[in-house]
């Protein structure tokens, strides 16, 4: 489960909110949350450890594509939660753990509406949200830029069967997976203007207004 409360005692590997939310506030009714699988994936390091006669003898450095899934609120185009995932094995399970965590973290079902994953592309709140993302993304090592990114893919491949040392062209995921969080941020507070040119705001100060409009009680994590 994905949890975003700070005393909470499920703790995922790969699972972080991407800004603080009160804990004690809920979203408007009316808000509706988008599950998104984002175009933004890159390749990071985990190390694994070699046992041989119940010793750990040494470490092997595997190369692994990473992608985002991402939640987004389709009204101020704020991402409250985020997810990363080995690309190419995205299950339900994963949309279902990310889902349950923004649920957990916020407040009760009832107070939004979710929107699944859409197989035909996502919505013009998520869209413009990822176009955001992609600025301070190109600055992460290792960032698949999309249909850009062929020289990349050349030397994941040898990184991962093993021409070359992962780690002199990679980022640990840790470290990757700070970035990834300070881009998240860095959408979340970049202005944004209405496709109808009817106003501009910043996504996480409309968000915190937004959880201030009503105030139900936490859905306990089961």
């Amino acid at each position: 489960m994905v949890y975003t409360r700070k005393n909470s005692a499920a703790r995922p590997l790969f699972s972080i909110p991407s800004a603080t939310i009160p804990r004690a506030k809920t979203p408007h009714v009316a808000t509706t949350f988008e599950l998104a699988r984002a175009p933004f994936q890159f390749y990071a390091w985990i190390p694994i450890p070699i046992r041989k006669e119940a010793r750990v003898a040494h470490l092997h450095f595997q190369l692994i594509r990473w992608q985002l899934l991402a939640v987004i609120d389709t009204r101020w185009e704020f991402c409250p939660a985020i997810l990363v995932v080995p690309a190419g094995r995205i299950t339900a399970t994963h949309l279902a753990a990310l889902r349950q965590g923004t649920v957990s973290g916020i407040a009760r079902p009832r107070a939004w509406r979710w929107r699944s994953p859409r197989r035909a592309g996502h919505s013009s709140s998520a869209q413009r949200f990822f176009e955001r993302l992609q600025t301070p993304a190109a600055f992460i090592p290792g960032y698949v830029v999309p249909q850009r990114s062929r020289a990349l893919h050349q030397l994941a491949r040898a990184g991962q069967s093993g021409q070359t040392d992962p780690r002199r062209h990679f980022l640990p995921l840790a470290i990757a997976l700070a970035r990834v969080i300070s881009c998240t941020q860095f959408a979340n507070t970049e202005p944004v203007t209405a496709a109808a040119g009817w106003g501009c705001w910043i996504p996480w100060e409309k968000f915190d207004q937004q959880l201030n409009e009503k105030n139900f009680s936490h859905l306990k994590p089961l």
